[in-house]
């Protein structure tokens, strides 16, 4: 009995620190999805007051709009596990450039007509109807089933906004397709700019000034510096090389220090793989997968560094 009591007691214990990280990344998802729902409200509310009559009434309903999606915010971050605070003002700013973008692509404001009045109203109804489609897939993953929502709502908007565009008096000949690509690109802008920025998985600018300063590729023998070797998007390599041999007999020739990024990887040489300097290497270092934006932070960490900046610029 008391063995199945340790066991029991033990598999609490491991279970636990996993129910913890669940916990966790459920509380970001529920946040994020608040912070989405609102900063579609603020949209909707945002293309609604387009149809004021003066321009002074139109901002103060752009204000309010604002003011609603502040609140909820500081809400949803007040309730904790948000992945991002404090970016309430980003994501506004977000939300009025893609107003902006959808408003000119109707025509001027408050001098609407049956036409653009009716187009706004197909960019607002359809704004609901993605971003309630992206705030399920933040709380609940399913790419499938939110492609072919997407889809759905393409083909519906794609004759809403038709439909409206024959409307007389129309100020502008933006077309369906063109008014959809605006609007779903606006949403997807939306919902990146709730997501973490990507990290290098490789590096920091921090790591790369500890790791290589910049006299370092002048020290013993490194030959100095190399920017932007051919077989690399962006890197930072010493010029002296080495030779590493596999147990395969394959051979690689590698730089001794530096940092590279190519798409879709980055490797970090170092921080000497020859420190004696007998041309023979001590490892081979393992390239590290990265996505498009783990990609372009760890360019923009590399080209922020003090060596890139004293070699490279």
């Amino acid at each position: 009995m008391a063995s199945v009591f340790r066991s029991c007691v033990l598999a609490t214990a491991l279970l636990l620190p996993a129910l913890h990280v669940s916990a966790r990344a459920a509380s970001a998802q529920a946040c994020d999805a608040a912070k989405l729902r609102a900063a579609g409200v603020e949209l909707r509310k945002r293309l609604t007051c387009l149809k004021q009559d003066t321009i002074s009434a139109r901002d103060t309903c752009f204000a309010a709009a604002a003011a609603q999606r502040a609140a909820a915010f500081e809400a949803a971050e007040m309730r904790g596990g948000c992945s991002i605070v404090g970016n309430s003002a980003a994501v506004g700013d977000v939300v009025a450039e893609v107003m902006n973008e959808l408003s000119d692509a109707v025509g001027p404001s408050p001098f609407a007509t049956p036409c653009s009045t009716a187009q706004t109203v197909a960019f607002r109804r359809f704004s609901r109807v993605l971003v309630k489609a992206y705030v399920r897939n933040s709380r609940l993953p399913d790419p499938p089933s939110l492609d072919a929502k997407v889809e759905a709502a393409e083909r519906k908007f794609l004759k809403a906004f038709a439909r409206a565009s024959k409307k007389s008096d129309c100020q502008t000949d933006t077309t369906a397709p063109e008014a959809w690509n605006l609007l779903w690109s606006g949403v997807l802008r939306l919902v990146s700019s709730l997501e973490p920025p990507a990290s290098c998985p490789c590096w920091t600018t921090e790591s790369l000034d500890t790791m290589f300063p910049p006299d370092f590729f002048d020290e013993d023998e490194r030959g100095g510096a190399v920017c932007g070797a051919p077989s690399w998007e962006t890197s930072l390599t010493t010029a002296d090389e080495c030779l590493f041999t596999t147990l395969m007999g394959n051979e690689f020739i590698l730089p001794r220090g530096g940092a590279a990024v190519s798409s879709g990887q980055c490797v970090l040489f170092g921080p000497d793989l020859d420190p004696e300097n007998t041309g023979d290497c001590d490892g081979l270092p393992e390239p590290i997968p990265t996505t498009p934006a783990e990609t372009a932070a760890c360019v923009a960490a590399l080209e922020a560094s003090q060596a890139y900046q004293s070699w490279c610029q």
